[in-house]
């Protein structure tokens, strides 16, 4: 007997995770943290995308939350971004409307 006439018509679907194994706060908090994308991942010259949050240019120093802070930092990704800053100083939760949004990207650049 055939698999489709056993299980009807149902679809199959895979999806990728990717994950970081980091003691987080379960909020984001302001440590007055900057990040700046070195420019060093070869497929990604122009900028990085962490998610759709976190789009980094090239050179650009962005404010950014204790834990965004630690999975740059701390993870694969610390040999391509600049963090600087400490959590010795908090300033509070973190306000994303601080950020500015990532201007739009030309043509020829990544995200």
């Amino acid at each position: 007997m055939r698999l489709s006439a056993q299980v009807g018509a149902i679809t199959f679907s895979s999806t990728a995770v990717r994950a970081f194994k980091l003691d987080l706060e379960d909020r984001e908090e302001d440590y007055g943290q900057v990040a700046t994308y070195l420019g060093t991942i070869p497929e990604s010259p122009d900028c990085f995308e962490l998610d759709e949050r976190h789009v980094l240019e090239t050179g650009q120093a962005v404010p950014v939350s204790g834990n965004t802070a630690a999975m740059l930092s701390r993870t694969r990704y610390a040999r391509h971004v600049r963090v600087e800053g400490d959590t010795s100083t908090h300033h509070g939760p973190f306000d994303r409307a601080t950020v500015p949004p990532p201007e739009a990207p030309a043509a020829s650049s990544c995200c």
